[in-house]
């Protein structure tokens, strides 16, 4: 029932899925489809409709995602400054404590330094400034996580830490710890994080 229907294909074991969802949903529904994420930015507009076809719409930029919506840019809020705690507190419970008793993705930063060719990452070192922009959106997120978990009995939160180079940036990643730490003193909840580095980024770290 919905208008618009956005996916994020965060690499290319994603695209068969991707592409599936959006030919069952143009089959059934009304909903326009909008695909975004590293899987697709650095497509040509060719090889997007070879993949896809006419079932979805590619989003490489907010810039894409006003045209296509009715939307001026300026009124698309940044991915820094948009919490998933509504969300989290609107989910039907069954769905929310599976999610919950699970290892589930926890966004903190993202980018990395190294552009190594065969990565699709974004090609830039945004860590120090977004963590420290972004902080106040990972604490609002953590808690929204934590009260729901509670609610359900859930002593313990298990994530996977987005970056893809966790320590290449200690300085605000710390501030990110520090902000995981405040939470458990506050709630009780313990936490388990895992995440990708490089070697040469931890020992430094």
């Amino acid at each position: 029932k919905s208008d618009y229907v956005g996916m994020g294909v965060v690499g290319a074991p994603y695209t068969p899925v991707a592409r599936d969802i959006a030919i069952r949903l143009k089959g059934k529904t009304n909903s326009k489809v909008f695909i975004g994420g590293p899987g697709v930015e650095y497509l040509k507009a060719e090889e997007f409709e070879q993949i896809y076809g006419d079932t979805a719409t590619q989003i490489k930029r907010d810039s894409d995602l006003a045209q296509v919506m009715p939307l001026e840019q300026r009124l698309l809020p940044s991915v820094f400054d948009t919490s998933i705690s509504d969300r989290i507190n609107t989910m039907k419970a069954d769905k929310a404590k599976t999610y919950l008793q699970n290892e589930f993705s926890f966004f903190v930063a993202q980018g990395c330094k190294y552009a190594c060719d065969f990565c699709a990452a974004v090609r830039t070192r945004p860590h120090d400034k977004v963590t420290e922009q972004y902080s106040h959106v990972i604490k609002d997120d953590l808690e929204a996580l934590t009260k729901r978990a509670i609610s359900f009995g859930i002593k313990r939160l298990t994530m996977y830490l987005t970056p893809l180079d966790l320590f290449q940036s200690p300085v605000p990643f710390k501030e990110t710890l520090r902000i995981f730490s405040d939470v458990r003193k506050t709630y009780g909840m313990d936490f388990t994080l895992r995440g990708l580095s490089r070697v040469d980024s931890f020992l430094e770290a």
